[in-house]
């Protein structure tokens, strides 16, 4: 298992760090599962977020999988 900064997992998957915070926000990625908070005592727009990379790309890869699928 490999965690990331969001800097770099956005690198990966090719996005905006934001994009990644708002799928986070959206309820796409869960706490625990995706990610992990390493200040919890920050307030919460001063959190900062280690990725799952394994965990996120599975997500991700599914999500591709299910676009491409409903489009067809």
């Amino acid at each position: 298992m490999t965690y990331l900064s969001t800097k770099a997992m956005a690198a990966l998957l090719g996005c905006n760090p934001e994009t990644l915070r708002r799928n986070y926000r959206s309820g796409l990625y869960k706490l625990g599962t995706h990610c992990v908070v390493i200040n919890p005592k920050a307030p919460p727009k001063q959190q900062r977020l280690r990725w799952n990379s394994e965990q996120v790309l599975r997500t991700n890869a599914g999500l591709r999988a299910y676009r491409s699928k409903s489009s067809a």
